[in-house]
């Protein structure tokens, strides 16, 4: 630090001396130090030092050129040097004839390799540019040399072996014994080796097809994902140049036929304009080497996909997190456990219809645009709708939308699988957006609930297993099930029922001193509008959730913030009977790994108590200075009034049971795109 404020008088000290004006100066930054250069000075090497040791990008600004250097000693340079550091706003290409001045200052705007390096945005430097015109090269050459199209139409076809299907059929040869069987498949380029004589394509057609009656596991996704090619590059290779044809794949093999669709080739011409990423299509007999692999010899070749940017190394892979969660199509491509968890989510929804649906449940679908923030307290996000010339809200929940079809239709069990809205921080556990469950049923209660939920979630755990098996019962969960108030007594020692909401936010502010006071200002600046129920439930979100580790229902919830749960006596906001039977409501909470996973109830079909509850007891949302009237469905309290039957609702975080399931610590590995800062 010292060195470089040093560096920059000094340097300052000179443009006096000279009287160099800002506009005729190039500014450079490395680091924190400040360079600062005439723009008709020469950049080439002999006068400033811009060989492969620099990394640089290129912005402008008013009348300078800022350049971001990243200096490497040459003797300690790898590629490790390169991998996942920040981004670039654009990288120039450093290859062909350009010169260093229209290199720099980014003046070959058309090349398609400054175009190709801009969005690779995992890593950038002279080695990628170098690469990427590599691949750019192989492109031309393709195109124009062989007249292929590597990005062809298609239509589907049943002709593709499975690799398992390779593999399980040629078991049986003896090492270095060939066979004469062929096969067609196709694959995503992982590894070149030898020059191009080896080369190991991964699967790109697993599908839950292949899971009829088991788990997605990591193993399972190793197995049988990769096979090697073994190209004899002594001898020509058919071409498919990207035209689709109906000619039998053997009849154009066996009469060397190849005219405007395919044409034949030296081997070693084509295999050197394979690239790792590229997708290809081969057909071709099998031999197992001399070292028991099982290998494809392709006597035909199709470029199905040209990868024009170099992907990130297997050995490396992503290493920042950011670039993993922006790029999570690469990260998706080198990061086993990536993909295993996002395939885990998409089949472990699957498998949660089918549950419902087999116990006849129907799912519906309902707006997520809406005009009431209903179901939660959380933010809502507002957007415009023009037509209506009114703001709307994206959903919090269904629940009240739900109900209002449900209430009209001949169903007695309904589900909706959808996404939802809280425009709110992001956490380990936290979204934006998250996925939910809704679940409801006619003519039952919260136990009816607890049943579902349980045999839900043994039935994803134990999915695929028979019946009868011994297998079947190992991964059942054992349910605690606890009241509110005995969980807050066992973690804090207060029986909150026998305060009144004075002595018991007394009892919370000495709880609160200890550990934190802003929270503590916040509640004391909000207090007209606290309840009983609502400092109980503050009492137990602070010190109890952090310790239910286990497995288990929490059971009688205070009235006062479950307005939409059935409860047993009359309550009103200010209500400090010190009678807590008196106050309880239908409903629980499941926690499972230490995260809420799902909420239930009994739901309130009274419209009387019900209307009260919404008016009085949620009157107000938001804390401290940030008070404000909440609003009410009035749509939903006239299907209220119109005669509800009874009924009980569950409500499932889908992400957060996705994290329990696959052990995901961050709700964001388990999604498949996540919600970013835009660049």
């Amino acid at each position: 630090m010292l060195f470089c404020y040093f560096l920059f008088k000094k340097l300052i000290t000179l443009l006096v001396i000279f009287n160099i004006s800002e506009s005729s100066c190039v500014k450079y930054f490395h680091k924190r130090s400040l360079f600062i250069i005439p723009k008709q000075q020469s950049l080439e090497k002999n006068s400033f030092d811009i060989s492969n040791n620099v990394i640089y990008r290129t912005s402008t600004y008013n009348n300078y050129t800022i350049f971001n250097f990243k200096l490497f000693n040459t003797s300690e340079r790898s590629e490790n040097h390169l991998t996942n550091t920040k981004q670039p706003q654009s990288v120039t290409d450093s290859c062909g004839n350009n010169s260093a001045d229209d290199v720099l200052c980014g003046t070959n705007e058309g090349s398609d390799t400054s175009l190709v390096s801009s969005l690779c945005s995992y890593d950038y430097g002279p080695h990628l540019l170098k690469q990427i015109k590599s691949r750019l090269d192989h492109y031309e050459v393709l195109t124009k040399k062989f007249k292929v199209n590597p990005y062809p139409e298609v239509q589907p076809s049943n002709d593709y072996s499975s690799f398992s299907k390779v593999i399980s059929e040629n078991e049986i040869l003896t090492n270095g014994e060939e066979s004469d069987r062929f096969y067609k498949l196709y694959g995503r380029v992982e590894s070149v080796r030898y020059d191009g004589h080896f080369i190991d394509i991964i699967n790109c057609r697993r599908d839950f097809c292949e899971y009829p009656t088991s788990e997605i596991t990591l193993k399972g996704l190793r197995k049988d994902n990769k096979i090697q090619l073994m190209f004899r590059l002594e001898e020509p290779i058919l071409v498919d140049q990207g035209k689709h044809t109906n000619d039998n794949e053997e009849n154009v093999l066996a009469n060397n036929l190849g005219g405007n669709q395919n044409q034949e080739y030296p081997c070693k011409e084509v295999v050197d304009l394979i690239d790792i990423g590229d997708v290809i299509e081969l057909y071709g007999n099998v031999k197992k080497t001399n070292l028991g692999e099982i290998s494809i010899i392709p006597k035909k070749i199709k470029f199905l996909s040209k990868c024009l940017i170099p992907p990130p190394s297997k050995q490396h892979g992503l290493k920042d997190v950011e670039t993993r969660y922006r790029l999570r199509h690469l990260d998706l491509l080198t990061n086993e456990l990536t993909r295993y968890q996002v395939l885990k989510r998409f089949q472990v929804i699957s498998k949660i219809r089918k549950f419902l649906t087999e116990r006849e449940f129907v799912e519906v679908d309902t707006p997520i645009l809406q005009h009431y923030a209903c179901g939660d307290l959380a933010e809502p996000f507002e957007t415009y709708y023009k037509r209506l010339n009114e703001k709307v809200k994206l959903r919090i929940a269904p629940e009240f939308s739900i109900k209002k079809i449900f209430m009209g239709l001949p169903l007695t069990k309904v589900f909706e699988i959808g996404k939802c809205f809280r425009n709110e921080g992001s956490s380990l556990r936290h979204s934006p957006e998250f996925t939910m469950i809704e679940i409801y049923q006619k003519m039952a209660d919260y136990n009816t609930m607890i049943k579902l939920l349980e045999d839900l979630i043994n039935y994803l755990l134990s999915y695929g297993f028979d019946e009868d098996s011994v297998c079947k019962n190992v991964f059942e969960i054992k349910w605690r099930s606890s009241r509110f108030s005995d969980l807050i007594k066992e973690y804090t020692g207060i029986d909150i029922t026998l305060y009144s909401k004075e002595e018991l936010m007394d009892k919370f502010k000495e709880l609160l001193s200890k550990t934190d006071n802003t929270r503590l200002e916040q509640i004391e600046s909000s207090m007209e509008v606290i309840t009983w129920g609502s400092i109980s439930n503050e009492i137990f979100e602070k010190f109890v959730v952090p310790n239910l580790k286990y497995p288990v229902h929490v059971t009688h919830f205070p009235t006062q913030v479950s307005p939409l749960s059935y409860f047993e006596s009359e309550f009103s906001k200010d209500n400090d009977s010190h009678t807590f039977e008196k106050m309880f409501s239908h409903r629980f909470e499941s926690y499972l790994g230490g995260m809420e996973i799902a909420n239930s109830s009994t739901e309130q079909c009274n419209p009387l108590k019900l209307s009260k509850s919404l008016l009085e007891s949620e009157i107000f949302e938001g804390k401290g200075n940030n008070i404000k009237e909440k609003e009410v469905d009035r749509e939903f309290l006239n299907a209220a009034f119109s005669g509800m039957e009874p009924m009980a609702g569950l409500g499932i975080g889908v992400d957060r049971l996705i994290m329990y399931i696959t052990k995901a610590k961050n709700i964001k590995e388990i999604q498949p795109l996540t919600s970013l800062k835009r660049l």
